[in-house]
């Protein structure tokens, strides 16, 4: 059985193989000694398994992060023999007739395909294998409940299987043992509390395959789950909840507890990734954790138009606002999530989405682009001609890979435009989103950006100028933003075949294993962190000024302070001597204020330092991403791990 992900540009932020570990688990209940399970994370551990000792049974999960390497490993096991039974599983197939006759035809040398839930669709196609003596034509050739199959061109498959009710009756592949062998490895736990989704949003595969039921693991389990994982762990700091929902049941209150206790008794975990239910009791989880996770609330757009085109219904906006301003005031990070490309979504009405967050105080806008998710409602081609949507494919970031003979690459499909705005308009946003994770989400210039906010300059408007003005800046910013604006529109392929074609060019391959190519928001932040912070303080220093001429007494202290705070990690060493400044404005106070009114101008003196808790997490972070390409290891570093960890402690100095 393989979870696949590509680990040739080394290490990322990977999950333990749980979705396998389940359907491994609840077959070695069904069928006890008659069958041996080996699991597998790393392809070419798989790649030298499979000919030391060819299997019966290959079992591969299948994702968009995966899916070329699947194909290419699992054409290499057919060439070993024909009678390999291979098998897939997960979310990225339609399901529809269409659909499964679409992915067959593209992939000859795959036998079947699990749907929906794996485990026991997964114990009747080993059921069938075993009945017919590993005979692959005729295991093939007999209907079986859970699963289709393709045999000879014509389709094959039982019913879809009714969710399962008593999830207890899979047993946890953590509690076995099972997964023992990936504490090993720097990969982070991550753990269902409960299954399904009750809502059914078309750009989610969960909208169509969980029926709008949520089940629970017992909670005697999950706490167990979590204090073997806390006293196994060894190469990370972070655990992941892959719940839909976390916080719909209010025995989430307790796992909150458990889970702060753990961090409190073993600093860990230190940071919890997480997606949130969109209610008040939301609050009451979060609180029970402290500083182990952010609070997100994700609202993808508060336009009324898209809102219907989605089939979502959004958390009430007195609520979450409520939610925000609660967050707020007791100092954690409240966020939300944004998708551009919606349908529906215009220039217009994604501009003022943005506005209104800022002006809601929401401390951490993230904003992605749309894609299509094989599963999903969006995916089908009615949806697509509904609404005009135009897709490209771009390379999913560190999906590539060669591994002996294997050259492989994934791509995902993005909205590049719909009836309602035009892939322009989509580029324009490009450079406005990662301004807004580096100078708000990042904290990089969130000073700057509540003071403009207090002066009548909305956020948006101010990253807006930035992107306007560069050509203010010195020669190394406008050549990045140049950069920038270049990758946004050329990352983009007509299809994933001329995606690979491209990339499998000796001097492209070679770019992007140095680690030439990744998630562009990150990977311009550390570009300006790494090769030209000072410039482009000086250029935010620039622009602030234009837009705030009657602040000059308040500004060179705020671009001071936010200048020195960032941890400076260009050396690729942590400087941890402790150092001093004075100002004539209390920044921290004000930060301590929740940034109620203006600085108070007096003087004072901060020191800057390095606690010993922050130093041990950011040592265990830079061993678990090292890299040669140290722009590679910070984006690949920061984008789970608690932002406030890239920043000094400060306090002042009587």
């Amino acid at each position: 059985m393989g979870d696949l992900i590509h680990n040739y540009l080394g290490s990322g932020s990977y999950m333990f193989p749980l979705n396998i570990g389940f359907v491994s688990s609840y077959a070695q209940k069904v069928f006890g000694d008659q069958i041996q399970i080996s699991l597998f994370k790393y392809p070419e551990e798989l790649i030298q398994a499979i000919r030391d000792n060819p299997p019966d049974v290959l079992g591969l999960s299948n994702y968009m992060w995966n899916s070329h390497l699947n194909n290419q490993i699992s054409q290499r096991t057919k060439d070993i023999s024909d009678n390999i039974l291979i098998v897939y599983g997960g979310p990225d197939i339609n399901l529809y007739p269409q659909g499964y006759r679409e992915f067959f035809h593209k992939r000859p040398f795959v036998d079947s395909y699990i749907l929906c839930e794996g485990e026991r669709g997964f114990a009747n196609l080993l059921q069938t294998y075993i009945k017919h003596d590993r005979d692959l034509e005729a295991t093939k050739a007999q209907p079986v409940d859970g699963c289709v199959s393709f045999l000879k061109g014509t389709q094959v498959g039982g019913s879809l299987l009714d969710r399962i009710e008593d999830l207890d009756a899979v047993p946890s592949p953590y509690l076995t043992g099972l997964l023992d062998q990936f504490f090993d490895y720097p990969l982070i736990p991550i753990i269902e509390t409960n299954r399904g989704c009750p809502f059914s949003c078309t750009f989610c595969a969960q909208g169509l395959t969980s029926r709008h039921m949520v089940r629970y693991f017992p909670l005697s389990r999950v706490l167990a789950e979590l204090e073997y994982i806390a006293q196994h762990v060894q190469h990370t700091n972070l655990l992941c909840i892959a719940d839909a929902n976390f916080g719909i049941h209010k025995r989430d209150i307790t796992i909150g507890e458990k889970i702060k206790d753990l961090s409190d008794r073993n600093g860990y975990p230190r940071r919890c990734i997480i997606n949130w239910i969109k209610t008040r009791k939301a609050i009451d989880v979060a609180e029970r954790m402290g500083q182990a996770t952010y609070l997100i609330s994700s609202l993808q757009s508060m336009d009324p138009v898209v809102q219907r085109n989605i089939k979502r219904h959004n958390i009430d906006t007195t609520l979450f606002r409520e939610i925000i301003d609660y967050v707020n005031t007791h100092g954690g990070i409240s966020g939300t999530e944004i998708i551009l490309g919606l349908p529906g979504e215009t220039r217009e009405s994604h501009s003022e989405n943005l506005r209104e967050l800022f002006r809601w105080g929401v401390s951490y806008i993230i904003c992605y682009n749309a894609l299509i998710i094989g599963g999903s409602e969006l995916a089908l081609p009615s949806e697509r001609e509904k609404y005009r949507i135009h897709t490209g494919f771009r390379l999913i970031d560190s999906a590539f890979g060669r591994y002996g003979d294997i050259l492989s690459f994934e791509a995902e499909e993005g909205v590049r435009s719909t009836s309602t705005m035009t892939e322009e308009e989509i580029l324009f946003f490009r450079p406005v989103h990662w301004l807004i994770q580096f100078c708000w989400n990042y904290r990089a210039y969130y000073e700057v950006l509540k003071f403009a906010l207090l002066k009548g300059i909305n956020p948006f408007d101010f990253i807006v100028a930035l992107i306007d003005r560069i050509h203010r800046a010195s020669p190394v910013v406008q050549n990045i933003m140049a950069d920038f604006r270049k990758e946004a529109r050329e990352e983009w392929f007509g299809s994933p075949e001329l995606l690979i074609a491209y990339y499998s060019q000796p001097e492209h391959f070679e770019f992007l294993r140095a680690g030439g190519v990744g998630k562009m928001n990150s990977k311009y932040i550390w570009r300006i962190l790494l090769e030209c912070k000072q410039e482009f303080d000086t250029y935010v220093r620039q622009v602030t000024m234009d837009l705030l001429p009657d602040a000059d007494d308040v500004v060179p202290d705020l671009l001071r302070f936010t200048s020195s705070s960032f941890l400076d990690f260009s050396r690729h060493t942590l400087s941890t001597e402790p150092f001093r400044m004075q100002l004539t404005q209390d920044i921290v106070g004000w930060r301590k204020n929740r940034y109620e009114g203006f600085p108070r101008k007096r003087d004072v003196t901060y020191e800057f330092f390095i606690p010993d808790d922050k130093r041990k997490a950011l040592s265990l972070l830079l061993a678990q991403y090292e890299h040669d390409n140290p722009n590679v290891m910070m984006r690949k570093m920061s984008e789970h791990m608690r932002f406030d960890d890239l920043y000094y402690e400060i306090h002042e100095v009587p």
